[in-house]
């Protein structure tokens, strides 16, 4: 019993941190596509 809680809470955590990872990326593209759009109407 106690080695099926481990797995849930590993397996939260992993989903936590992809949840984590793509947001830092959406945020990473929308900010390259600010910078580029800048650029090109500047």
């Amino acid at each position: 019993m106690e080695k099926e809680q481990d797995k849930k809470i590993n397996h939260g955590s992993m989903r936590g941190q992809k949840r984590r990872i793509h947001l830092a990326f959406w945020i990473l593209l929308v900010l390259g596509i600010m910078r580029i759009l800048y650029i090109l109407f500047s």
